[in-house]
């Protein structure tokens, strides 16, 4: 929460990754899992193929919904509708209530072979009490550095990996003045109870 009412943050976005298998339409895969919050897609410009992205729910009981990454989606459903149906991740049933479009690979992480879940559910999936790293985006590329200076003299955050995002899928913008581009800002050590 204290991130989300920092200065120039736009979103924050408590984000849980882990690994789990997933079983749906008779198939199973051992894949990369994102618990993210709401507001996952749209401040990361990730657009939905199908269905929803996650609604915006009670952090402290969410809904059983999830996400499917393109390419988890046609290898457990192929090219039947997975709109609705229920995929088993680890040892909990899910619904499906949406498919993303493609997004590629980023820094090493093929977001197409994956699936979103909210990040509550993630956390208890995985057995941990806080999220692996909130993502924060701005409004202004140039403000990061001072949203950064601020969180560290308040003791919000202790390090911080920075990304530059541009509007093509699976690339890292280099040059932060070109159009487009999203600065956001994740962070990978925080504190506990952020």
């Amino acid at each position: 929460e204290a991130l989300r009412r920092a200065p120039y943050a736009t979103a924050s976005i408590p984000v849980v990754q882990g690994n789990a298998e997933v079983e749906g339409n008779g198939r199973k895969r051992r894949v990369t899992v994102y618990g993210v919050g709401h507001e996952f897609a749209r401040a990361f410009r990730f657009d939905v193929a199908e269905g929803t992205f996650l609604p915006p729910d009670d952090p402290r009981a969410p809904r059983s919904l999830a996400v499917l990454g393109s390419k988890m989606k046609a290898q457990l459903f192929g090219d039947r509708n997975a709109l609705g149906a229920n995929v088993r991740v680890g040892s909990e049933r899910y619904r499906v209530v949406g498919m993303m479009r493609s997004k590629g690979t980023v820094i090493g992480f093929d977001l197409d072979d994956t699936v979103y879940v909210p990040a509550a559910s993630a956390l208890e999936l995985f057995d941990r009490f806080r999220a692996d790293h909130p993502a924060i985006t701005v409004s202004d590329p140039q403000s990061h550095g001072e949203l950064l200076d601020r969180l560290r003299q308040q003791g919000i955050v202790q390090g911080y990996i920075l990304y530059r995002w541009d509007q093509s899928p699976g690339k890292i913008a280099e040059d932060a003045e070109r159009p487009g581009i999203d600065m956001s800002v994740n962070v990978a050590t925080s504190l506990a109870g952020i």
